[in-house]
C-alpha cells in the first residue's frame, strides 16, 4: 500500500509561520493611549446631543443646575461611555463586555455594603458636624420627584466613571504594571479630572486621589465593578441628601442646612469630599478594605487544620 507523502517543513520555517500568525496582544498602557482620542470624540458627540436635548449650547453646559438638566447630560454621558468602552472591548481588547468588571455571581453583598458603606460615612459626617456646631439644620424639603431624579442622576454618574476608570483604565494599567502602582496612577487620574469642578482645592485633590484608592481597592482583588458602583452611588447620593454640596455642585438635598464652621471641616462650597473631615473617612475606608482582602488571602492561603483525634 503506497502511503500519500507529506512535505516535511523544517522546525525553524514552521516556528516562524506560527509567530507570524499569532497576534501579539496590545499592551494595557498602549490600550489606554488608543482610548483618547474616541474617548474625546464619541463622548464628545454624545454630550453635543445631550446639551441640546436639555437645551444648551455645549459651551453652556457648565451652567446646567437643575436635576433635570444634569440627568440628561449625565445620560448621553453614560452612553458614549458605554458606546466607546464597548468598541474597545471588542476591536482592541478582543473581550467580551462583561469583563470590565460586571459579572454578577455573588455580588449582591458587594452591593450592600458599597451602599451601607457611603451611608454610614455620610450619616457619622453629618451627626459629627452638627453636634459640634459646624452645620444646622434649616428646613427638611422631600420631593418624590427630586429624590427618583437624584438616584437617577448618581446611578449614571457612578456607572460612567467606574466602567472607564477602574473597568477600562485600572484594569489595562494592571497588564503594564504593579498592581499597587497601577492603582496609583489610577487614582491620580480620577483626581485630576474633576480639577475643572466649581471650587477645586488641594484639598479635594488629595481627598479624591484617596477616593480613588477606595473605589479601586476592591477592583484590585475582585476584578469586579459592583461594590466601587455602589460604594461611589452611595457617598454622592447621600452626601447630597444630608445637605452637602457635590464634587462642587449644589443639587437637592433632604436636609437643607447651613455651614457655619470651616471649611477645611465641613468642605464648605465642594462638599464633604473637600474637606480633612473627608480625607479622614477616606483613609479609614481604603485601610478597612485593604485590610479585609488581606485577611481574607491569608485565610486562602492557610486554611484551618483540624486534628482528628
Amino acid at each position: 500500500m503506497e502511503l500519500e507523502s507529506k512535505e516535511l517543513v523544517p522546525p525553524e520555517t514552521h516556528k516562524e509561520s506560527n509567530t507570524d500568525t499569532i497576534r501579539k496582544p496590545i499592551k494595557g498602557w498602549v490600550r489606554i493611549l488608543i482610548l483618547i482620542l474616541p474617548y474625546i470624540f464619541i463622548v464628545g458627540i454624545f454630550e453635543v446631543i445631550g446639551s441640546y436635548a436639555a437645551g444648551y449650547s455645549f459651551f453652556d453646559i457648565p451652567d446646567a443646575q437643575s436635576l433635570r438638566d444634569l440627568n440628561i447630560l449625565q445620560f448621553f454621558n453614560l452612553t458614549g461611555t458605554f458606546v466607546v468602552l464597548f468598541l474597545m472591548m471588542r476591536f482592541i481588547d478582543r473581550e467580551p463586555f462583561i469583563n470590565l468588571g460586571f459579572h454578577t455571581k455573588s455580588r449582591t453583598p458587594d452591593i450592600l455594603i458599597g451602599t451601607l458603606l457611603g451611608l454610614g460615612v455620610m450619616v457619622c459626617a453629618f451627626v459629627l458636624l452638627q453636634s459640634i456646631g459646624f452645620i444646622a439644620v434649616e428646613e427638611v424639603n422631600f420631593s418624590g420627584s427630586d429624590f427618583l431624579l437624584l438616584v437617577l442622576l448618581f446611578v449614571f454618574v457612578a456607572f460612567a466613571e467606574e466602567m472607564l476608570l477602574r473597568g477600562y483604565v485600572l484594569k489595562n494599567l494592571m497588564l503594564s504594571m504593579n498592581k499597587h502602582v497601577a492603582l496609583l496612577v489610577s487614582a491620580l487620574i480620577f483626581s485630576v479630572m474633576h480639577a475643572l469642578n466649581p471650587n477645586f482645592s488641594w484639598v479635594t485633590l488629595i481627598s479624591l486621589f484617596l477616593a480613588g484608592i477606595g473605589l479601586g481597592a476592591t477592583y484590585i482583588y475582585t476584578k469586579n465593578l459592583w461594590f466601587p458602583i455602589a460604594y461611589h452611588f452611595s457617598w454622592n447620593f447621600f452626601q447630597s441628601l444630608v445637605g452637602f454640596n457635590v464634587s462642587g455642585l449644589d443639587i437637592y438635598s433632604v436636609i437643607v442646612t447651613e455651614e457655619t464652621g470651616p471649611e477645611l471641616l465641613t468642605g464648605g462650597a465642594f462638599g464633604l469630599e473637600g474637606s480633612i473631615l473627608g480625607i479622614i473617612a477616606e483613609v479609614l475606608v481604603v485601610a478597612g478594605i485593604i485590610i479585609h482582602f488581606e485577611l481574607k488571602n491569608r485565610r486562602n492561603y492557610f486554611p484551618p487544620t483540624h486534628e482528628i483525634a
